[in-house]
């Protein structure tokens, strides 16, 4: 006699869910995911074909979950101030996934969450009608701006709270050190390795010499006794020599 199914299909895209918000896409396997729901790796087979095709399924119920329950709760009347702060909510709670998702493309639509909340905010400006008398120019420019910030906000703090995980995980406090240091040196981190590696968005650098005047810039202009937010072609060159680094790394961060 067969034994009744006691593990289907939603029981499982909910626990792989979970499972990318507590941990990584790249942990995320059968026998890890099998473990995670104490369970063998039957079950998982027997639903889905191979590991690929889960993680399709995953992050389609993942992307449609966020377009038709996480970004639209209601928390303010303009749709778009309501967009980009349901956006940012979900980045905050959900750190590790908002990052997994971030740029790299997933599901069936192979689509990264930067492409689908850009379509998502144009769809949204387009469809309202708070928005009915903008013209092209002007939705681009809407677009453009709120999409822009809504994103790098939701990074920069999706960085932090990694930061303030890693911290967490790693502090000893038999070592003498206060944790709010300690835990800015890891917020700091996560930070700028998200704006290094997201530099073709940020328009920054990510060569060696361009780092280097990224992580160095603020010490470098406290020792030349620069003051001014915009660098003058002297004091550009002086920055430059000082950090042993071209001009025009210079000028490109």
């Amino acid at each position: 006699m067969a034994r009744n199914k006691t593990i289907f299909k939603e029981d499982i895209l909910e626990a792989a869910q979970q499972f990318l918000i507590e941990k990584s896409v790249k942990e995320l396997t059968a026998r890890a995911l099998s473990k995670y729901m104490n369970i063998s790796t039957q079950p998982l087979y027997a639903e889905f074909q191979n590991m690929n095709a889960l993680r399709t399924e995953l992050f389609d119920t993942i992307y449609d979950k966020l377009e038709n329950e996480l970004l639209v709760k209601q928390t303010h009347e303009d749709p778009i101030i309501n967009l980009s702060l349901n956006y940012i909510s979900f980045a905050c709670k959900n750190p590790k996934l908002f990052g997994t998702i971030y740029l790299k493309k997933n599901g069936s639509t192979n689509t990264s969450i930067n492409d689908f909340s850009y379509n998502l905010f144009r769809r949204i400006i387009k469809d309202s009608p708070v928005y009915s008398k903008l013209t092209e120019e002007q939705v681009h420019r809407l677009l453009t701006g709120t999409w822009v910030f809504s994103t790098g906000f939701a990074n920069l703090i999706a960085s932090g709270n990694m930061g303030l995980m890693q911290a967490l995980q790693k502090f000893d406090p038999e070592k003498g050190f206060r944790f709010s240091t300690y835990a800015m040196f890891w917020i700091k981190a996560e930070i700028y390795e998200t704006i290094l590696n997201n530099w073709s968005i940020v328009k920054l650098g990510n060569s060696a010499n361009q780092k280097r005047v990224f992580f160095n810039l603020s010490r470098a202009k406290r020792a030349l006794g620069i003051m001014d937010n915009s660098l003058s072609k002297e004091q550009t060159a002086q920055i430059a020599e000082y950090l042993s680094v071209p001009e025009n790394d210079v000028e490109r961060v």
